[in-house]
């Protein structure tokens, strides 16, 4: 899985600034409910019982509210009473939405505390994929690019929303890997390994593949 969030926000933000991110967050709906549908049904192989157990697991949850909270807010807000009544519900409202948003800025050192983690147990491992890891670096960071690229071009899309997807498209490996295959199955060596490399190695991809823009 390529890194479809922290990243991109980083290069989207810095080359069209913030109008931009709100695309991003959505498209990372979609990406999101990919990765924990069809790609822990991939990493764990452990049969349709067995996929069902993982797909339904808080992550998607988390995902399904999320975005029930944010088609539901403005449409609730208009139908609710006037007076105290009213008025509480939407204090109320806020404060679960305050709450969850702190929850969620938390979330993102927490995960990078964890991959740090991972990280440190495999580092002796770090270069014993040499030739896989080259080939992934080949193929994560040149070939799928490349297709996506050809893909979206295809595609009548707005210029924000083509930017946003091309941007996604040539991302390295997330640095998640790791936990995933540590919770779900595989090889949290390679998973790190690839992690590490291909994000050093984008460096030197990311700026002629923009320059397709």
């Amino acid at each position: 899985v390529n890194n479809y969030s922290f990243l991109p926000l980083i290069v989207i933000s810095n080359l069209w600034g913030a109008d931009y991110l709100p695309l991003l967050f959505l498209l990372n709906v979609g990406s999101t409910v990919a990765l924990w549908t069809l790609g822990i049904a991939l990493l764990s192989g452990g049969g349709i019982r067995g996929t069902l157990k993982y797909i339904f697991n808080p992550n998607l949850i988390a995902v399904a509210v999320g975005v029930a909270v944010a088609f539901l807010r403005a449409p609730v807000a208009g139908i609710l009473p006037a007076g105290p009544v009213g008025e509480g519900f939407v204090a109320a409202g806020e404060i679960v939405v305050k709450i969850s948003a702190n929850a969620g800025a938390a979330a993102i050192p927490m995960i990078l505390l964890l991959v740090g983690s991972a990280l440190y147990g495999s580092a002796h491992h770090l270069l014993s994929h040499k030739w896989d890891i080259s080939w992934l670096c080949l193929c994560r960071l040149l070939i799928i690019p490349l297709l996506s690229i050809a893909l979206l071009k295809l595609i009548p899309l707005a210029t924000d929303v083509y930017r946003v997807s091309f941007v996604v498209a040539i991302m390295p490996v997330s640095v998640s890997a790791s936990v995933l295959t540590i919770r779900y199955g595989g090889s949290p060596d390679f998973a790190g390994q690839a992690a590490v490399v291909t994000t050093i190695v984008s460096v030197l991809t990311m700026p002629p593949l923009l320059m397709l823009l």
